[in-house]
């Protein structure tokens, strides 16, 4: 992670990528992500598989979620 990243309380990363400016709202996961500069994930948020964020991108609470990540069932 750079510099100027917020990570909400119970969020998780891991094996991501998440560029400088970005927030990460409570209970969300990021698995196997990329994250571009100053995005806005909101709450209760699963990015996972690959997945790659453009920078800017916002995402309202509970917007986007896998149903399975990595061999463990989604949240």
């Amino acid at each position: 992670m750079q510099d100027g990243v917020s990570i909400g309380e119970r969020a998780v990363v891991q094996r991501s990528v998440v560029v400088c400016g970005t927030s990460l709202g409570p209970d969300s996961h990021l698995l196997n992500a990329v994250v571009g500069d100053g995005c806005r994930i909101g709450a209760d948020n699963v990015i996972a598989n690959g997945c790659c964020l453009y920078p800017g991108t916002v995402l309202g609470d509970g917007s986007m979620k896998f149903r399975e990540f990595d061999r463990v069932e989604g949240r």
